[in-house]
């Protein structure tokens, strides 16, 4: 195998950017923005029971998201079937359905 040559070891177009750093009115919305989410968060996962179905999960996120009035992107903007992604058990699922 032959070795890497400098202008190999970096990936193409790289081009290092300086960053400006966020306003503090960013940084206020983007702190209530975490908090709402997390307070969704905590009340879907506080309902979740056995039997429930993964569409009772989402409408409570929907109902939850829409009482704090934050909007979910997953099936909007991302294309998800729903707007939580969620594991029962022991599956690992992670997969964008289109119809």
């Amino acid at each position: 195998m032959r070795p890497l040559t400098p202008h190999c070891a970096m990936p193409m177009f790289t081009t290092i950017r300086p960053t400006t750093p966020n306003s503090p009115a960013l940084n206020a919305q983007l702190a209530d923005l975490a908090h709402a989410h997390s307070e969704l968060m905590a009340a879907v996962l506080g309902a979740v029971q056995p039997g429930m179905a993964t569409a009772d999960l989402a409408a409570m996120a929907r109902e939850q998201a829409k009482t704090r009035g934050i909007g979910l992107t997953m099936r909007t903007k991302m294309g998800f079937p729903d707007d939580i992604s969620v594991c029962l058990n022991t599956q690992a699922r992670n997969r964008t359905c289109r119809r």
